[in-house]
């Protein structure tokens, strides 16, 4: 179904666009456009392909017929053309080995601790195309676990994951987001207040404050109330820890998995991989013991293997 809305691009605009936070970029030029008031496009952050949609959008308008509209969209176009000669500040990414953890600064000055089998992406300066939004928001892309210590300042600080945004002017706080592990985007707060919201546009937004927590599901596109976490279990990957809470065994043991760099088995049963487990390790202790404790908790036994360890 082709998608005729003023509010975002059509399909077969958006579908060559695979960065959410470009495609979200594309739509806040093209509506924009629609609205016809060139003082707006100075707030879009777009990708260079959309200048050939503006310039092609105002041509055809001109053509079905002439309207007062065409001149302010023409100027419209024409400050876009202005904006893309501004380039954007280069993606850097890092991505983080198994069995690893990295540190970074931002170019903000804000830190961020990022856990085994991470990657993070932003822009240089956090510069999006010409004077858009990339020059007021401080954008990154997140996949995988990270802890965010940011400095406070007047542009808000967003982390985009596979389905979540979240929101803050300068806290510290933890985002977990793996999309593999089908267990959706889980944001915890250390410090400050933070805001959640799916990725939709008309998705409800969940503030947080120090010792909450919140779950965008992965099969869900809201985020659900705050709930309770102990401050000294945000991000226990930071000093090596380890946990879980009332979360799928298959979920704990693919952190196990990355945290030491190893391959684990679980029996043929899917079931197993369903069972709800609570585990926590607040500092780092040998893979033995976490297999021993798991192995114990849900009644398995388990064998190093050539390849790795396997339960049965």
């Amino acid at each position: 179904m082709n998608n005729n809305s003023p509010d975002t691009a059509p399909d077969s605009v958006r579908a060559s666009v695979s960065d959410p936070i470009e495609r979200e970029a594309l739509d806040a030029v093209w509506r924009a456009l629609a609205e016809a008031k060139p003082a707006r496009y100075v707030d879009a952050d777009a990708s260079a392909a959309m200048l050939s949609v503006i310039t092609a959008a105002t041509t055809a308008r001109a053509r079905r017929r002439p309207s007062p509209l065409f001149g302010l969209a023409a100027a419209a176009a024409l400050v876009m053309a202005v904006g893309f000669s501004a380039r954007p500040g280069a993606w850097t990414t890092v991505t983080v080995p198994l069995a690893d953890r990295a540190q970074i600064t931002l170019p903000d000055g804000s830190e961020v601790d990022l856990d085994a089998g991470t990657t993070l992406r932003y822009r240089q300066d956090f510069r999006g195309w010409g004077w858009g939004a990339g020059a007021r928001v401080r954008t990154v892309a997140l996949e995988g676990s990270a802890f965010f210590k940011v400095v406070s300042a007047a542009q808000p600080f967003e982390v985009h994951s596979y389905n979540a945004v979240v929101r803050v002017l300068g806290t510290e706080f933890s985002v977990d987001a793996r999309k593999d592990d089908q267990a959706g985007t889980m944001v915890a707060v250390a410090e400050g207040r933070v805001s959640v919201r799916g990725s939709g546009e008309a998705d409800a937004t969940v503030a947080l404050t120090p010792g909450e927590r919140s779950v965008v599901a992965d099969a869900q596109e809201t985020a659900t109330a705050a709930s309770s976490i102990s401050v000294d279990r945000v991000a226990p990957w930071r000093t090596g820890g380890l946990v879980v809470i009332d979360e799928p065994l298959r979920q704990f043991v693919r952190a196990v998995e990355r945290r030491y760099g190893v391959s684990i088995t679980l029996p043929a049963d899917r079931s197993v991989g369903e069972r709800r487990a609570t585990f926590y390790y607040p500092t780092a202790v040998p893979i033995e013991r976490v297999l021993s404790d798991l192995a114990t908790t849900q009644q398995l036994r388990w064998s190093r293997q050539a390849d790795g360890y396997v339960f049965e």
